[in-house]
């Protein structure tokens, strides 16, 4: 066990710790496996505690090391305090490699063993542990140790220290991505410059020097990842999945920081190597029902449409939108919403990776087989997908619609009276026709409304901080250029606004009567932590398909399509009405509604009028 690896060298001594402890804290330290704060608090616990334990095993109950890190620095004590050499008859059966002897099987009590064990703990403590195997191990073992051929884990374990720290500060200021470039001259020299997104903007944090942020790079793929080429291919494109609980959540401190996983892509770049980490959250909520989407955003109109596409028996439904834009949290959500609603039925859901766990009875989550290739992953989800519709589903959720072959299972789950909830890279709604014409799809199957129930289009767009916001002082001139001053306008006429009057800007970040921030600035708004923004909303467009429209598309295009739609009296209102509603009620300032849509477009003449449901 543990804690008899680290042993004691001399007695405790009266007010602090042993020798053997205060070296072991200081290794830990010194390795980044362990941070000052976590030390002490580990000496605190121990000078607490009634029952005195050994630091190492206190660290290892806090959760803040592992048996392997603790046992990786025993050896390091192993080799560096000058253990007695092993005696020459027990060389026939013992090895020691580290801080552990491994011995043949019926040799571990032999008296020139035991003889050497005694002297070693007089000399420097209980610090080493013997391992009994058979002799092919043992052979492989002794020709390693005479070879130097034994793999040092110390680096490979501080390069996981520092990415899960890394991961952990990033979960904690609620970033969605970490950006991780490493740049390097011929020379070998350069860094490695960490960037987080924050609200869809990527922020800048301290740079890595190249020593730590190359081991970094491989230990992501070597010691973290799930994949089948553990490998790095520093000239290859490659992608992969940290699942390890381990490595993803911080129980030690107060807060607790919980990530379901962590999505890595990797590519070459000119002078080094790129990678783009996605942080998948684990969501937990108290809402129920619909209420899990008002949260996301989602308007009164919105949810009367979902909750009539909850009850449907057959129909697929795509949410669109580009990557980030939170399509995965709203069928995470809708999913949710209708197992709520619905008693008694069996969900069967296939993603790669799996995003959120929906740690629900009646919900089935395949695991999907690692895939190298688009081609692979494919034909992977349509394997998958035959194999679900076996299995007696009410409701199937796919994660990405990939291609025509996963396009074409979702058509037949759908004939079969299936509902197929799915994601579709497209702009917008009316894209999603066109889109499935170029993947090869027949166009006699995307005519009937009830085969395409639904098409949702989404951003997210930062809100305004209610504590530190600023009002728009007269014309919004002022912030935008006089067209988009003029479409935002329109849109207040069109509403129950009438006017600029709740319009809000994103502030400084400062407030009054605040206490010095983290950098020691002075009133720094506590709720924003200085940015002025608020967490991110959804904007959207929720369309119930029916003939004319999938006939419009097919025949006449998207952009026809859209401008018919968009013309009629009972038209869901787009991702710009939505949006410049929530600008006219104070929740956005305009001008990341057009970091998110563009530039500011005015209603087409026939619009409908917009009403307290649209928003």
């Amino acid at each position: 066990m543990i804690p008899s690896l680290i042993g004691s060298v001399a007695e405790a001594t009266r007010n602090g710790l042993s020798d053997s402890d205060r070296r072991l804290g200081q290794m830990l330290i010194a390795n980044d496996m362990i941070t000052q704060e976590e030390l002490d608090e580990a000496i605190k616990r121990q000078t607490q505690s009634r029952v005195k334990g050994r630091i190492g095993a206190i660290l290892l109950d806090m959760g803040v090391v592992t048996q392997e890190e603790l046992g990786t620095i025993a050896s390091e004590q192993a080799d560096s305090v000058g253990l007695p050499p092993m005696p020459d008859s027990a060389s026939s059966y013992a090895v020691r490699i580290g801080h552990v002897v491994y011995v043949m099987a019926g040799q571990e009590g032999s008296s020139a063993l035991l003889s050497w064990r005694q002297h070693v703990r007089h000399r420097v403590g209980d610090l080493i542990e013997v391992k009994t195997c058979d002799s092919e191990e043992w052979a492989r073992l002794k020709r390693e140790a005479a070879t130097g051929e034994r793999r040092s884990d110390l680096v490979k374990h501080k390069a996981v220290r520092r990415a899960k720290t890394m991961f952990l500060d990033a979960a904690r200021r609620n970033a969605s991505d970490i950006h991780l470039t490493l740049q390097k001259d011929d020379d070998g020299e350069g860094s490695v410059l960490v960037q987080y997104r924050l609200n869809g903007s990527l922020i800048r944090m301290p740079d890595m020097p190249l020593a730590h942020g190359e081991p970094m790079f491989r230990a992501l793929f070597q010691s973290m990842a799930t994949v089948k080429d553990a490998n790095v291919m520093e000239t290859d494109d490659q992608h992969a999945v940290i699942s390890d609980h381990s490595l993803l959540s911080d129980s030690t401190r107060d807060n607790q920081v919980s990530l379901a996983g962590i999505r890595l892509a990797r590519s070459p770049i000119v002078h080094g190597q790129c990678m783009a980490l996605r942080l998948l959250y684990n969501h937990k909520s108290d809402a129920k029902g619909n209420d899990r989407l008002t949260t996301l955003g989602y308007s009164r109109r919105h949810l009367r449409t979902y909750a009539h596409l909850a009850r449907l028996k057959m129909g697929i439904n795509l949410l669109t939108g580009p990557t980030g834009s939170g399509k995965s949290t709203t069928l995470f959500a809708q999913i949710n919403a209708i197992v709520d609603t619905r008693d008694g039925i069996r969900v069967i859901t296939m993603e790669d990776p799996i995003e959120h766990e929906f740690n629900h009875p009646r919900i089935w989550q395949y695991r999907m087989a690692n895939a190298n290739s688009d081609e692979a992953k494919a034909a992977l989800f349509e394997k998958k997908l035959k194999t679900a519709l076996r299995e007696d589903p009410d409701l199937v959720m796919v994660g990405e619609i990939r291609g025509l072959e996963v396009a074409q299972e979702a058509i037949n789950a759908s004939i079969t009276g299936h509902p197929v909830w799915s994601t579709l890279h497209a702009a917008d709604p009316f894209m999603i026709v066109p889109r499935l014409v170029g993947m090869g799809v027949d166009r006699f199957m995307l005519g009937d409304p009830s085969v395409l129930s639904s098409f949702t289009a989404q951003r997210l767009v930062k809100t305004v901080c209610p504590h530190c916001e600023q009002v728009l002082m007269g014309d919004p001139r002022a912030i935008l250029p006089e067209n988009e001053a003029r479409a935002l306008e329109a849109w207040a006429e069109l509403s129950t606004f009438g006017s600029f009057s709740g319009v809000r800007l994103r502030g400084t970040g400062r407030v009054t009567g605040v206490d010095a921030g983290p950098n020691g600035d002075k009133n720094i708004c506590p709720h924003c932590r200085g940015t002025g923004e608020g967490p991110r909303t959804v904007i959207a467009q929720v369309l119930l398909t029916d003939e004319e429209l999938l006939r419009d598309a097919l025949d006449e295009g998207a952009a026809v399509a859209r401008r018919k739609y968009m013309a009629r009296e009972d038209a869901e209102v787009g991702m710009m009405a939505h949006g410049c509603l929530k600008v006219l009620s104070g929740r956005i300032d305009p001008r990341d509604l057009v970091e998110a849509l563009g530039p500011l477009t005015a209603p087409p003449q026939e619009h409908r009028k917009l009403t307290e449901d649209d928003l």
